[in-house]
């Protein structure tokens, strides 16, 4: 369940990165990411404990990409075992999976719930 002292980063379809990421840029507890792949191709959800969006290539992910296919939902819920990023969270759409290869279009939107470290 959130707390008041937790926080909400949303992204929305648009003309720039705001499609294809969300970004808190600090450190702070990961509790849940969910929302919709609204484009025609399937992607995958890669968390980072980075400050900013990677460049395409091999990266080090927090934990296991997530495939979104084409029209679905995703919900990665850590709300009772929220965890420590203590660098920032940056969660990007990308069209493989084990590379970062931020997707073309701005096909992703959802919400970030998280909270300061404590």
């Amino acid at each position: 369940m959130s707390s008041p002292k937790d926080k909400i980063k949303t992204t929305v379809v648009g003309p720039s990165i705001s499609g294809k990421s969300m970004l808190v840029a600090s450190s702070a507890m990961f509790k849940r990411v969910f929302g919709k792949n609204k484009g025609i191709a399937s992607f995958y959800i890669q968390v980072f404990d980075l400050v900013a969006i990677p460049p395409d290539g091999a990266v080090t992910h927090r934990f296991a990409p997530v495939e979104v296919i084409a029209g679905a939902s995703f919900d990665i819920d850590l709300i009772l075992n929220p965890i420590v990023f203590y660098n920032g969270i940056c969660i990007c759409a990308s069209s493989t999976d084990t590379l970062k290869t931020l997707i073309v279009g701005n096909d992703m939107v959802g919400n970030l719930l998280y909270s300061d470290k404590q």
